[in-house]
């Protein structure tokens, strides 16, 4: 199944390939939330069906943003920041599908902007939540897999 360390070495590799940024992981309590945030969400489906979704600030995905695209940070719009984040979530998200029981496929990624919002995929659960520093950003790689267990009723 996916691993704490399969997710650390996935993330950190993608970071560092993608955007040329270390990535370390940090304990959940030094995380906190930004203000505003950012969240990459891509599917799996076949197999193993679940979801990853790759939450950051808009800081993080501006810096992302300039290094993928190789412009300076200050001009850096909405477009270029939603490219690199869902990138970086196709990136995490082929990796992860690479390492989970096969035949599966993979959605194209969506990205939601705002604050004081909250992301739930109906009939699945959190198995795996990893903090990264990143410079001085702070970002969260969370796995959330299908729940055969629980049922919606109409």
């Amino acid at each position: 199944m996916i691993e704490t360390d399969d997710v650390v070495a996935i993330t950190q590799n993608v970071f560092s390939t993608m955007i040329q940024m270390d990535a370390y992981p940090i304990s959940m309590d030094a995380c906190g939330e930004p203000e505003m945030e950012m969240v990459g969400c891509i599917q799996i489906v076949g197999e193993w069906c679940g979801t990853v979704l790759l939450k950051t600030s808009v800081a993080l995905a501006s810096t992302a943003g300039s290094r993928m695209f190789g412009i300076d940070e200050n001009d850096v719009a909405d477009v270029e920041r939603q490219d690199s984040l869902a990138e970086l979530t196709n990136m995490i998200g082929g990796n992860i599908k690479s390492i989970v029981p096969g035949p599966s496929n993979l959605s194209l990624p969506t990205i939601t902007k705002g604050n004081d919002f909250h992301v739930r995929n109906f009939g699945s659960i959190p198995i795996s939540e990893t903090a990264f520093q990143c410079d001085e950003h702070v970002f969260r790689v969370v796995i959330l897999e299908k729940d055969d267990t629980t049922s919606l009723s109409v």
